[in-house]
């Protein structure tokens, strides 16, 4: 019951989201103050724009949920119930995360209006299917078991003493933050896919970081880079 949501609009235009807003019923929440909208003048990037989300907040736990992805009914629900009854047998615990689905999707665009098409399910690599209890550290840097943002529930004033996503990265920025997180504090893992990772299947056409693209695969981040500074010693 006790909940907020920071919705952070990194530098799009105001309008349509305000109307977004009263079409779904949803001005009266954001009234009462438990919604906050946060109107950037300019986009400063996904690292900054999830980090002022995450100030905006008075909350213990904090959350990351993409505009492109999605939670089952019950996430939230279930990995606070999950990080009670773990914290009290792992002191060092810093959140917990679900296991996670990869959604396919097709944009469609017909008349000049896109439009979404699942396309069923997409197979995950096998870091996203490990069964381990908690996120091991050193598989983690070395990619052989993966989050999410999406999948994570963690203590919000450790992720901001981690120094949270950081500003330099266009990608991989979850990676480089995680890797520092795990330094100081464990993360379990809840054994049931209550996360939802949307992906487009044209992703691999898109040379200009279209955000309706989604990122995973584009070409047009240097992933390679940004993966190895994200290692630490």
């Amino acid at each position: 019951a006790d909940w907020q949501v920071g919705l952070v609009n990194d530098g799009g235009a105001q309008a349509p989201l305000e109307a977004a807003i009263d079409a779904a019923g949803h001005r009266a929440t954001f009234d009462a103050g438990q919604m906050r909208l946060l109107h950037l003048p300019q986009s400063i990037g996904r690292s900054e724009a999830f980090n002022h989300g995450v100030a905006s907040l008075s909350t213990e736990l904090v959350c990351c949920l993409d505009d492109d992805d999605t939670w089952a009914e019950d996430f939230l629900a279930s990995l606070l119930t999950f990080y009670d009854k773990t914290r009290a047998l792992a002191p060092d615990l810093g959140g917990v995360a679900s296991l996670v689905l990869a959604k396919r999707e097709e944009l469609v665009t017909q008349d000049g209006i896109e439009t979404l098409v699942p396309m069923g399910e997409e197979e995950l690599p096998q870091s996203f299917r490990r069964r381990d209890f908690f996120l091991d550290p050193v598989a983690y840097v070395t990619c052989r078991h993966d989050v999410y943002p999406v999948q994570w529930m963690l203590d919000r004033a450790e992720v901001q003493a981690a120094g949270g996503f950081p500003a330099a990265f266009n990608v991989m920025e979850d990676r480089a933050f995680m890797t520092r997180f795990l330094q100081s504090w464990r993360v379990a893992i809840l054994d049931r896919p209550l996360a939802h990772h949307h992906r487009r299947i044209r992703r691999h056409d898109d040379k200009t970081q279209n955000v309706a693209m989604n990122t995973l695969d584009n070409p047009s981040y240097d992933w390679r880079l940004y993966s190895d500074l994200a290692k630490v010693p």
